[in-house]
């Protein structure tokens, strides 16, 4: 039922597309645009898109804007905080570990005391 796009969309989707007549913003050709033109934003032929920076490639403009950062701030390095979460951890496990070994061995010898009196 669905195709191998994402969002079960047909591979026809562009060509069924309805194109708007607009004029760019900076050269006054007029061109289409798969979008209703507002004034609130100008509207660029494909070449003077090209030029103004514009990309068809979403996925490249996110990488820029997410990966190409210039005051990027430096990783922080977790490993002593971890480390130590992890040792305090260890050692409540140890105490837990020997607090059930103690109540086993103190069930046990109450048992052994019960079964001696029971004798």
């Amino acid at each position: 039922m669905y195709d191998n796009n994402r969002g079960g969309r047909g591979f026809n989707q562009r060509a069924d597309r309805q194109m708007h007549d607009a004029t760019c913003a900076k050269c006054g050709t007029n061109c289409k645009v798969p979008f209703a033109p507002t004034s609130r934003k100008p509207v660029y032929c494909s070449d003077c898109f090209d030029s103004e920076g514009g990309s068809n490639n979403r996925h490249n403009d996110f990488k820029k804007k997410r990966f190409d950062r210039p005051n990027r701030p430096a990783p922080v390095d977790y490993g002593p905080q971890l480390q130590t979460i992890s040792n305090k951890l260890d050692k409540i496990l140890e105490m837990l570990v020997i607090q059930n070994i103690n109540k086993a061995e103190a069930a046990q010898e109450t048992e052994e005391t019960q079964a001696v009196d029971a004798e």
